[in-house]
């Protein structure tokens, strides 16, 4: 009686054990998963001097426009990249491992306005998504996202000469793109507020794709 009372005891320990490994390893799993983070620019003079002198010359389409950096500290701190915007031609950059790559498209209107960043595809590596604006006569609204794995930038065929588009999450945590309404202080300083949402960013097991309501 007692061997099997102890036999029980052991087998009852063992299950606790698994089970506690089994929370472990889900747990870990959780924290490795990287959150959605949305966030529009906020305008400073933080590194710009510095930027300014990895564009070869370059300072924007206009003699006298001012460059910024429109990254939030707590985005910057986190991710290490930083994005950087002209207050008139609107041309924007992204500076990621001490590299610059184009950011959106920005001939005419504001370009880019919104941004999030995540990593939808699970490669350890974040994407950064972003909406704007851009065209003459016809202004386009658009959506792409900067692959830090590849060091491409990616646009979705979806686009709408009517709305002006930002990135937020809906009730489910999933990315979406919202119809916005929006106060433009300057290029580099827009406020923006979803209302309806129009599509759904989501990674399928193979392709990051652009769902459409």
């Amino acid at each position: 009686m007692r061997k099997f009372i102890r036999g029980t005891l052991l087998i009852i320990a063992v299950c606790f054990l698994l089970t506690g490994c089994r929370q472990n390893e889900e747990h870990s799993e959780q924290e490795d998963v990287m959150p959605i983070v949305t966030f529009q620019m906020i305008p400073s003079s933080e590194g710009v001097e510095d930027f300014l002198k990895l564009l070869d010359g370059y300072r924007g389409d206009y003699d006298d426009e001012h460059c910024y950096n429109v990254t939030p500290e707590d985005i910057a701190n986190n991710y290490n990249f930083s994005i950087f915007k002209f207050d008139k031609s609107c041309s924007s950059f992204l500076l990621y491992d001490d590299k610059v790559y184009p950011l959106g498209k920005w001939f005419g209107s504001h370009g880019v306005n919104s941004f999030a960043v995540t990593d939808l595809n699970g490669d350890g590596k974040f994407e950064l998504y972003f909406t704007g604006l851009c065209g003459s006569g016809i202004i386009s609204a658009y959506v792409g996202y900067f692959d830090a794995a590849s060091k491409e930038t990616v646009f979705f065929d979806f686009h709408d000469p009517f709305q002006t588009w930002m990135l937020d999450m809906d009730s489910d945590n999933t990315l979406c793109v919202y119809d916005a309404d929006y106060h433009v202080k300057s290029n580099v300083d827009i406020e923006m507020s979803a209302r309806e949402k129009v599509a759904s960013i989501i990674f399928d097991g193979e392709n990051i794709s652009l769902i459409e309501e």
